[in-house]
């Protein structure tokens, strides 16, 4: 079987992510990874993915972005409900 290789970019946006995640709790025991999230992903051999204003504007005007996600309660609005009952 042939090998596939995959490359696995990231960005200012998946420091953001994983950041934000760890100090909110949601991902339990990556504060190290967090803490020095440049440092790993170059070292995991991780390719940057440079993002500018322009490409963060035209991904915004791509069509299918749900207003919910962008909402700061989205999430609490939706917890304690199971996800059948919430809105697709």
């Amino acid at each position: 079987m042939a090998s596939i290789e995959a490359e696995i970019f990231e960005s200012a946006a998946s420091a953001w992510e994983v950041t934000t995640k760890v100090r909110l709790g949601k991902l339990p025991g990556a504060e190290n990874f967090a803490g020095d999230f440049s440092g790993r992903v170059e070292k995991l051999g991780f390719r940057k993915l440079e993002i500018t204003m322009e490409h963060a504007q035209r991904a915004g005007l791509l069509p299918g972005c749900s207003q919910r996600s962008f909402r700061p309660d989205a999430d609490r609005s939706a917890a304690g409900r199971k996800p059948s009952d919430r809105q697709q």
